[in-house]
C-alpha cells in the first residue's frame, strides 16, 4: 500500500469502520418492549420470596440508660408464594412466619381460599382479593411504565431491566389499594363535587403512601429475555421471583374444591 493510500485508510476508511461498529454495538443493545411484563407461559410456576427491612433502631439520647428492650410483637406475615399455572386455572400455596399455610384456587376469575381449619372456604371475585390474575400474572407490578425505565445491567450471570420509581409517587397496588381503602375512612361533604370527592381521595392516599414507605424507593428487575420479573424492593419488603420447573399436566382441584365451585358458579346472582 502506497504512503497517500495508507493515509487514506488511516484518515477516512478506518474512523468509518470504527464508527459503524460502536453503532452496531449500540443497536444490539436490548429495549424492554411493551407489555413491560408479559403473561407467564401457559404451564408455569413460580415462588416468590419476602425478605422484611427492620427499621433501624431509634438512638438514645447521650447520657441516657437504656432499659432492657421490650420484644416487639412481630405480627404473622407472609414469606412465600407458590404459584402454579395451567391454562387459566392457579393454585397458590402462602406460607406465613408463623408456619401456617393457606391454599387458595382460581378459576373462572373466581378465587377459593381453603381455610386451615377444615373444609371451609372463602369466596373472593370482582376485585376482593389480593390475587386477581384476570389481566395480568403479576399484578403487584402494574404500576410500571416505560418512564420508570433507568437501565440495563448484570446480576449474576443475568442481564436485567432495570426500573426504579419513588414510593410515594407511584400508583396503589391491589393490594396496598385493598388495605388503604379497609383501613382509611374518607368523609365527604354534603354536596362535595366529584372532582373535590376526588381530590380528597388522592390526599388521603398520599398520606397512606407517606405513612407506609416515607421518602422510599422501588427497584424492579426484569429478566432481559423474558421480561419476567427477578425482583421487586420496595424499600421495606425484597420480593425474589424465581421460575421453577413447570407441570406438564393441567390443575385437578381436589373434590371438595370443584364442589364449592360448581355450587358457587350455580347460584343465581343477587
Amino acid at each position: 500500500m502506497s504512503g497517500i493510500y495508507r493515509a487514506l485508510f488511516f484518515l477516512v476508511v478506518l474512523p468509518w469502520l470504527s464508527g459503524s461498529l460502536v453503532a452496531e454495538t449500540d443497536d444490539e443493545q436490548p429495549t424492554p418492549k411493551t407489555p413491560l411484563i408479559p403473561r407467564a407461559p401457559q404451564m408455569a410456576a413460580w415462588t416468590i420470596t419476602y425478605t422484611y427491612k427492620s427499621p433501624p433502631p431509634a438512638k438514645a439520647a447521650a447520657g441516657a440508660t437504656n432499659p432492657a428492650p421490650t420484644p416487639a410483637y412481630v405480627p404473622e406475615h407472609l414469606i412465600s408464594l407458590q404459584v402454579v399455572k395451567t391454562g387459566t386455572i392457579y393454585h397458590l400455596t402462602s406460607t406465613y412466619s408463623t408456619g401456617r399455610k393457606n391454599e387458595s384456587w382460581i378459576i373462572g376469575g373466581r378465587e377459593l381460599t381453603q381455610m386451615p381449619e377444615g373444609p371451609l372456604f372463602l369466596r373472593l371475585s370482582n376485585g376482593l382479593r389480593y390475587d386477581d390474575f384476570t389481566r395480568s400474572d403479576f399484578p403487584e407490578l402494574s404500576w410500571l411504565t416505560e418512564d420508570t425505565y433507568t437501565g440495563l445491567k448484570k446480576k449474576g450471570e443475568l442481564t436485567v431491566f432495570v426500573f426504579g420509581s419513588n414510593n410515594s409517587k407511584r400508583p396503589l397496588t391491589l393490594q396496598e389499594n385493598i388495605e388503604f381503602v379497609m383501613g382509611t375512612a374518607v368523609a365527604t361533604p354534603l354536596g362535595a363535587t366529584p372532582e373535590q370527592i376526588k381530590a380528597l381521595q388522592k390526599k388521603a392516599a398520599e398520606t397512606f403512601k407517606a405513612s407506609r414507605y416515607g421518602d422510599t424507593q422501588s427497584t424492579v428487575l426484569l429478566d432481559a429475555t423474558t421480561q419476567l420479573p427477578v425482583e421487586w424492593d420496595d424499600g421495606k419488603i425484597d420480593r425474589i421471583y424465581q421460575f421453577t420447573t413447570p407441570p406438564t399436566d393441567n390443575l385437578v382441584p381436589p373434590p371438595e374444591v370443584v364442589a364449592e365451585f360448581k355450587a358457587w358458579f350455580q347460584e343465581v346472582p343477587r
